[in-house]
């Protein structure tokens, strides 16, 4: 497993996604001591994004807790990785899946419709097949933007799920369930003129892509304003400035330069 990281590292090509439905036991010195952990962040570190799963023992997968007979899971509990846990088709924590701090999110894991090896098609069951969902999401995410970093991507996941839906997700896990229509972090530019004529009412529009609805504006510099588009009249050359949140609290910026032709009093934006 270590070598097929190694492997994955030394080949991959940009984008590029993991996806390790596969688990064992914390070694008693923590994650951190894991090989196949160690493997696999060294993946997220060369720029892969490595999806896991949370492991399928009803317990946390986090932590290692000798008391309890609980000893964690490699690599779920590794914090720099995406780990899934699983809920079944009413949204409950699947009744097998792990939990915890170290979960990002959970995806369906029950009665999955999959392809055999053998041929035709079967179903299965286990954060094994939630995974793949985030997986597949996650590749979505880097169809439209390939030039994210893995943390843009998970954390873009993450904040984009649906909050309060998953029963029983177990102690100190997120209650997030994974949204596949997910909106990718916003962005923003600026539509309209550079240059102006003085005293010309021009308008701008800031243009969204991403995110989630409603956005909130401000607008600075050489205008002012709090809508997505403003008009307005320009004296001096200088910036203008957008700012965007949206409703999950995903933020974006971006500037035009505006000139303004002192010299010119035709009616112009252009």
């Amino acid at each position: 497993m270590v070598a097929a990281f190694q492997y994955v590292i030394a080949n991959h090509v940009k984008p590029a996604i993991v996806n390790f439905s596969w688990g064992l036991p914390i070694p008693l010195s923590g994650w951190l001591s894991s090989p196949i952990a160690n493997a696999a962040v060294a993946a997220k570190n060369a720029g892969i994004l490595v999806v896991v799963s949370a492991g399928n023992n009803n317990e946390n997968a986090c932590y290692v807790d000798l008391l309890s007979g609980n000893l964690g899971h490699t690599p779920a509990a590794a914090t720099p990785l995406l780990t899934v846990a699983a809920t079944n088709s009413a949204d409950q924590r699947a009744s097998f899946s792990n939990y915890g701090n170290c979960v990002d999110i959970f995806a369906p894991g029950v009665s999955i419709d999959i392809a055999s090896f053998q041929g035709g098609a079967t179903t299965g069951s286990g954060t094994t097949f939630a995974a793949p969902f985030v997986t597949g999401v996650a590749a979505l995410l880097y169809q439209k933007y390939p030039l994210d970093t893995p943390d843009q991507i998970h954390y873009a996941i993450r904040d984009g799920g649906t909050e309060g839906v998953v029963g029983n997700p177990g102690p100190s896990s997120p209650n997030l369930l994974l949204y596949s229509n997910l909106p990718v972090p916003v962005r923003v530019s600026i539509q309209g003129p550079s240059l102006v004529g003085p005293f010309m009412q021009c308008p701008y529009l800031a243009v969204v892509e991403g995110g989630r609805a409603p956005f909130t504006y401000n607008w600075y510099g050489v205008l002012n304003g709090a809508a997505n588009q403003i008009i307005g009249s320009i004296s001096f050359a200088g910036f203008l400035n957008i700012n965007v949140t949206d409703a999950i609290g995903g933020t974006a910026s971006n500037s035009k330069w505006i000139d303004v032709d002192p010299n010119n009093y035709q009616v112009f934006c252009s």
